[in-house]
């Protein structure tokens, strides 16, 4: 089924920032004081960055955040929330789920929603997985259906959201995938030897990033009707490129019939036309 858009909308804007502080380092068995430590540029001047950005041009997004983070930046998520952006779990600190037994991976989605709901004041009501190179496991998204949550955002097999099937049946649950041209780690990251992302492309110029992504907006608003853009405080928000941020979102906001909208926003449109 192919969703439709309320008040004429012809596509929605979703924009996304993964937490990703130094749960990152601590999740891969890096020494966080070692030269990869770049965990706490995320908190301390990255998410400031973006917030900044997002407050200016009224523009609401979905933070996916490690819970191991949360636990240590309570004060800054809680800033967030405050700003009318949605906090979204992202596990506790990058664990491999696939490795895991189904009790261990369920605990780990219990304890997030915990720490998350705690600090926010509200449950979180969708869930990313939290380490690209380290796969979910069987069980993933039936933990992501028993904890409530509207939507998962875990794959990259559609370029819209779309109703998800259990053992050969739809469920009450939109996946909303998210493609790796529109993940800035794709190119403003380092070469990553100890997570699997060594095939990461060089490092691109912000002028290169802009007009790659307008030119695959000005794509999706015409065929699709979706725009899933993925965005790390720890790259994204240095100085030299947030101006990306800006201009792309200038440049969006020159069409009238787009939506910016939060996940969750999605998927009850979603599931409102699905009838649940």
């Amino acid at each position: 089924m192919r969703f439709t858009w309320p008040n004429g909308t012809k596509c929605v804007v979703a924009l996304s920032v993964e937490y990703d502080a130094e749960s990152v380092e601590w999740g891969y068995k890096k020494n966080i004081t070692g030269g990869d430590d770049v965990g706490g540029f995320s908190t301390n001047f990255g998410i400031p960055s973006i917030l900044r950005v997002f407050e200016k041009y009224d523009v609401r997004s979905t933070f996916f955040v490690p819970a191991w983070d949360a636990e240590r930046n309570p004060d800054r998520v809680k800033e967030i929330a405050a700003a009318g952006h949605e906090i979204a779990a992202h596990g506790y600190i990058h664990e491999d789920f696939s490795v895991l037994e189904a009790s261990e991976e369920k605990a780990i989605f219990e304890k997030a929603h915990r720490i998350l709901t705690d600090i926010v004041g509200t449950p979180p009501r969708g869930f990313r997985a939290a380490a690209y190179a380290r796969p979910i496991s069987r069980h993933t998204l039936q933990f992501v259906k028993e904890m409530g949550y509207l939507y998962d955002s875990s794959f990259m097999d559609d370029d819209e959201p779309y109703q998800v099937t259990m053992d050969g049946r739809p469920v009450d649950l939109i996946e909303i995938p998210w493609v790796w041209v529109l993940n800035d780690i794709s190119y403003m990251g380092p070469y990553i030897d100890y997570c699997g992302m060594g095939w990461i492309v060089p490092q691109r110029s912000p002028e290169f990033i802009l007009e790659l992504w307008k030119e695959e907006f000005d794509s999706i608003y015409e065929e699709v009707g979706f725009f899933n853009l993925v965005v790390h405080p720890r790259d994204m928000g240095r100085v030299s490129r947030m101006p990306i941020i800006e201009k792309l979102v200038t440049h969006i906001k020159g069409y009238n019939d787009v939506w910016f909208a939060t996940y969750s926003e999605v998927s009850e449109v979603c599931l409102e036309q699905l009838g649940k």
